[in-house]
């Protein structure tokens, strides 16, 4: 399965070695969900598994609509089409025997798709995404994995408020002088 957001490209794969039944497909994008938030449409073809009314359930729960691609006209969903065709290379190059993508050579492969900069805004879909170029197999500047300007801002900005609020918990919090208990006492 190949999940690409549309807003920044970031792209994700999954392989399914047991099929792709309808709660594999869910459970997938239940991780999806816990890393990027729910999403507000989603663009798919139209097979049984997700069409399915436990895959309906699961998007109504999510609030997510669905929008389904059409043979007819595959052009209304390239985005994913690209995400699709950039999946399948990275796949091909870079699986194990099996098509397991649980392997270092695919992980360096995404790493290193995800660093890309994108032509025209110079900017990977990692540093979209995080802010930053991430470590891959390849040797890079250090000055890459720096964190841009403004996200650092943002962090520094985080850490001064989680600071500020430790120290009122200290200062305001549940602790208080409590009378000393003496052995034998009954408590």
């Amino acid at each position: 399965m190949a999940y690409a957001d549309r807003l920044t490209g970031w792209l994700e794969l999954a392989h399914f070695p047991h099929g792709t039944s309808s709660s594999h497909i869910e459970t997938q994008l239940r991780r999806y969900f816990t890393r990027w938030g729910a999403l507000e449409q989603i663009s798919m073809d139209s097979g049984t598994n997700l069409a399915s009314e436990e895959m309906v359930e699961f998007f109504k729960l999510w609030g997510v609509s669905v929008r389904l691609s059409s043979a007819r006209y595959p052009q209304s969903n390239g985005r994913a089409e690209a995400a699709v065709k950039v999946g399948k290379r990275i796949i091909m190059a870079n699986t194990g025997s099996v098509g397991s993508l649980d392997i270092d050579k695919s992980s360096m492969a995404m790493l290193q798709y995800l660093n890309t900069p994108i032509r025209g805004i110079n900017k990977s879909l990692v540093q979209m995404a995080v802010g930053r170029q991430l470590r891959d197999g390849i040797p890079m500047a250090r000055w890459h994995l720096t964190v841009d300007k403004h996200w650092g801002a943002t962090l520094r900005q985080r850490e001064r408020q989680m600071a500020d609020s430790g120290a009122a918990l200290t200062e305001n919090g549940p602790s208080r002088k409590l009378p000393v208990i003496n052995p034998g006492s009954q408590v």
